[in-house]
């Protein structure tokens, strides 16, 4: 994940490129964890994963996921 995208900000801006790349990428795990409502990486568990089977969603615990409604 990390590999590729550091690769061009060093090629496009040098250790400084480097350097903007981590930071976007730390925003973005961020901004990622403000959404799903999980105050950091050490609280993510199962219970944040969904599965798809044969066109439905499912939770880690089997149950239907529905989606949100933003009416």
């Amino acid at each position: 994940m990390l590999g590729r995208a550091t690769l061009y900000g060093l090629a496009a801006a040098g250790e400084a490129g480097v350097s903007d790349v981590l930071d976007m990428i730390k925003r973005d795990i961020d901004r990622t964890l403000a959404l799903i409502g999980c105050p950091d990486v050490s609280g993510l568990n199962r219970g944040y994963v969904s599965m798809e089977r044969s066109g439905s969603t499912l939770s880690s615990t089997g149950e239907p996921v529905r989606a949100p409604s933003f009416a």
